[in-house]
């Protein structure tokens, strides 16, 4: 049995690649005849750089999306281009944003592009191994700047050495990292700018539509166990019933990598589609419609929900800041419970057992928000100030710092070249 669902899962994965390649293909020749993305150069210049290695848009494409609008905001200053190793995600990206995008498919690629623009500084928002591909470029401050401020493993992790900075959002990934990566200086290292993408949701977050909204946004089951935070499989069907038949409208935004890892979480996206879609098509006329899949603007889903349910990931985090009820669920895993995390002591929890309860832990809450001084709290250690436009302006700062530096390291280093060229290290070795 566990031998067949191995080679499921390995065939799985050779038809996505293929598919993958096919696609790219395709989309290299559509870039070749249109002006969607820059190909072979000239580029236009950039001070800062933001490298996506990532190849397949509908599975990752979110978390470089969630950065389009801070960096057009800062790309009224400070020039902005985006660069990627796959046509589709050029493309993709083109179509979503007006930021300069390079399609750097080769090493030798990258190397002209860096020798030819020079950035100062550039941005990653994932770990992934092809970024290495970038980081030998000395010339340029390499900053991890994430896709979200969660307390998963990921948030700490000894990967963030390899970059010379990391932005973060506040005092709690300080303290975060400071207890679980050695060897690393956080307050040296880390700049707190806060979670510029909620200066961009829409000033009214009431989420006073009729019937109420309840956003259940869960994240994906995971690769491995130290991952494995998704309520999906274990809440998700139970949870999305019991709104419905308290008569709540749902919009359901799971992870894009929902069911990619295990067939028993796709079962269980599926059937929560099939739910919601029954349900739509079982609407008065008039009706307001629910909400599946995990496109759309999430700013104004957030802001038209009442409350969320959610799991311990950066969705969590992302809502704390409009100040309306959240509950988190506990993962079937109590390893990864998150009883550490003193921030799950100001949400409602929800066990597996008790999905079939939802309706009633969001009406209490929505009735009488006991926990909402201690999400405030939470609030300012997360993420600071939160004020209109604070994050964005710590953003745009602490870039700014960067580039400066940078550029003044980059100065140093010539100097230096140039005073070990005109050294003489040996016999024969002196200047001509």
């Amino acid at each position: 049995m566990k031998a067949a669902r191995l080679v499921r899962n390995q065939l799985r994965g050779e038809t996505r690649r293929a598919r993958r390649l096919w696609r790219d293909a395709a989309d290299r020749k559509h870039l070749r005849a249109t002006t969607a993305a820059v190909v072979a150069g000239p580029h236009p210049p950039a001070t800062v750089m933001v490298h996506f290695a990532d190849g397949d848009p509908d599975r990752s494409l979110y978390q470089l999306r969630q950065w389009f609008a801070p960096l057009a905001e800062l790309d009224r200053t400070t020039p902005v281009a985006i660069t990627v190793r796959s046509a589709t995600m050029a493309r993709a990206i083109a179509a979503e944003s007006a930021l300069p995008v390079a399609y750097l498919r080769k090493t030798i690629d990258i190397e002209r592009y860096m020798l030819a623009v020079d950035p100062r500084v550039v941005f990653y928002v994932n770990h992934w191994e092809p970024n290495f591909q970038v980081m030998r470029y000395g010339r340029a401050m390499h900053v991890f700047i994430s896709h979200g401020e969660s307390e998963k493993v990921y948030m700490a992790s000894g990967q963030l050495r390899a970059y010379d900075f990391a932005f973060v959002a506040g005092d709690a990934a300080v303290d975060r990292i400071r207890a679980n990566v050695p060897n690393y200086d956080p307050v040296a290292r880390t700049r707190a700018v806060g979670r510029p993408q909620l200066d961009f949701l829409p000033p009214d977050r009431s989420g006073g539509l009729e019937p109420p909204t309840v956003l259940y946004a869960p994240t994906y089951e995971g690769d491995r166990p130290s991952m494995a935070y998704g309520s999906v499989q274990s809440h998700g069907l139970a949870l999305v019933d019991s709104l419905l038949a308290a008569g709540y409208r749902v919009i359901y935004r799971p992870h894009p990598l929902t069911g990619t890892i295990t067939a028993d979480a796709a079962a269980a996206n599926r059937a929560i589609h099939e739910r919601l879609a029954a349900a739509n098509a079982a609407l008065p006329p008039g009706g307001v419609p629910h909400v599946l899949g995990a496109r759309g603007p999430l700013g104004e889903q957030m802001a038209e929900s009442a409350a969320a349910i959610v799991d311990n990931s950066a969705m969590a985090f992302d809502w704390l800041v409009t100040g309306k009820p959240i509950v988190v669920t506990i993962p079937a895993t109590q390893a990864q419970a998150g009883v550490r995390s003193s921030f799950l002591a100001a949400c409602y929890r929800l066990t597996a057992d008790e999905a079939g309860s939802a309706a009633d832990v969001v009406a209490r809450a929505l009735a009488d928000d006991r926990l909402a001084e201690q999400r405030a709290f939470w609030v300012a250690r997360h993420f600071g100030d939160v004020s209109p436009g604070a994050s964005m302006r710590r953003f745009l700062a602490a870039t700014a710092e960067l580039v400066a530096f940078g550029a003044e390291q980059v100065r140093r280093t010539e100097q230096a070249a140039a005073e070990l060229a005109a050294r003489p290290l040996g016999p024969g070795t002196g200047p001509d």
